[in-house]
């Protein structure tokens, strides 16, 4: 996997049509910003109610990915969201590159080994460390196919640390993750920066649901490209 630093332009998108997995429509706005590495997200959408998220993005191989959780949850980081994308190899293993607030704009590394050939659904051993080479506790980890998405739960001694939900694109599982009991999305837009209008397309899931959402978006003005 490559990170890349050009696949965004920083600022306000406005929402010009979107979907619930359910079928809703909404309205709203999307703000990003750099953050060494890694990108912080902000979101506001309207509905029956208005509803603000943040989370954090990152730039790979060409595409953008980003997690999201309710306002009320991220002032605590203990309870902020993070988000991994992992290269599916088919091999048993999942390198991985993540990020979290605390990781402060530094991308960490990580790898998932014994784990199934031919598929991603199994369970693996997961090994993560931060950009600095800080090691964490070896993880057990398992995936399940829910519908269109994955779900994605890491353990410590058989007690449950994180869950997440997923999607996968391509050799790309992109998932974003969170304590038990935080609610966590995770959201994936392709980039059109061509015309007059930088445009987002995309889609995304979350942990109450085993179909996709989707969203469009085009970029305030004025505008500039990173």
């Amino acid at each position: 996997m490559r990170l890349t630093n050009v696949s965004l332009v920083p600022g306000t998108w406005t929402v010009e049509s979107a979907k619930t997995p359910e079928g809703k429509s909404y309205a709203g706005t999307f703000n990003a910003s750099k953050e060494g590495e890694a990108w912080r997200c902000e979101w506001k959408i309207v509905w029956d109610e208005t509803r603000c998220y943040t989370g954090v993005g990152l730039s790979i191989d060409g595409m953008f990915v980003a997690s999201r959780g309710p306002l009320e949850y991220q002032y605590d980081t203990s309870q902020s969201v993070g988000i991994v994308v992992y290269n599916v190899l088919l091999d048993g293993t999942l390198p991985a590159h993540w990020y979290h607030p605390d990781l402060k704009g530094k991308v960490g590394s990580g790898v998932s080994i014994n784990g199934p050939k031919n598929q991603i659904v199994g369970n693996y051993i997961a090994d993560y460390k931060t950009a600095e080479g800080e090691n964490f506790e070896t993880l057990k980890k398992r995936i399940t196919k829910k519908g269109s998405t994955y779900y994605i739960e890491w353990l410590l001694n058989g007690n449950l640390l994180y869950y997440g939900i997923g999607m996968l694109f391509k050799n790309r599982l992109v998932v974003g993750w969170a304590p038990p009991g935080i609610p966590v999305e995770i959201v994936k837009y392709d980039v059109d920066l061509t015309s007059d209008s930088p445009r987002l397309s995309g889609a995304w899931a979350c942990l109450k649901s085993d179909t996709v959402g989707y969203e469009k978006l085009t970029k305030m003005l004025p505008f500039d490209i990173l």
